[in-house]
C-alpha cells in the first residue's frame, strides 16, 4: 500500500498504534483486571482497526497534514472525535455490551490530548527538519 511507504507516515503510525496499546493498558491496569499481551491486543483491536480505517481517509497521513501545526490540530481532533466514536460502538458489537456514554466520553478525553501532543509535536519536529535540510523554503 503506497500509504504507508513514507518515513514520517510510518513513524505516525507507530506512534498512533502504541497510544492506543497504552491507553488499552493502562486501562485493563486501572480496573484491575488481567494484563497480559494477548488481552492488551484484544482490547485494542476495534481502536485500531477503526483508526486504520478512518485515519488515513481524512488524510491524517498526508505529507500536507505536516505544513503546520494548526492543520494538524483540527485533521487530529475530527480523525480522534470520528474514530473514536466508531470504536466504542465497535467494542460494543464484539464483546456483546452495551455503549455506555461514560466511557465513550472518558475515552475521548483520555485519548485526544494524547494524539494532540503526539502528532503535534511531531509535526514540529518534522517541520524543523524540513527546515534545516531545505534553508531554500524558509
Amino acid at each position: 500500500m503506497r500509504l504507508f511507504n513514507s518515513t514520517h507516515t510510518k513513524w505516525l503510525l507507530l506512534g498512533d498504534l502504541l497510544i492506543l496499546l497504552i491507553f488499552s493498558w493502562l486501562g485493563r491496569v486501572t480496573h484491575e483486571m488481567p494484563v497480559d499481551m494477548g488481552i492488551v491486543l484484544w482490547t485494542t483491536f476495534p481502536f485500531a482497526i477503526t483508526w486504520l480505517l478512518v485515519a488515513p481517509t481524512l488524510g491524517i497521513y498526508s505529507t500536507t497534514s505536516l505544513e503546520s501545526k494548526r492543520q494538524m490540530f483540527f485533521r487530529t481532533s475530527g480523525t480522534v472525535f470520528i474514530s473514536i466514536t466508531l470504536s466504542i460502538w465497535f467494542r460494543s458489537i464484539l464483546t456483546q455490551h452495551p455503549f455506555h456514554w461514560l466511557f465513550y466520553v472518558v475515552t475521548l478525553l483520555a485519548l485526544l490530548p494524547l494524539f494532540l501532543i503526539w502528532r503535534v509535536t511531531y509535526t514540529w519536529i518534522y517541520q524543523r527538519v524540513h527546515a534545516t535540510h531545505n534553508p531554500s523554503t524558509n
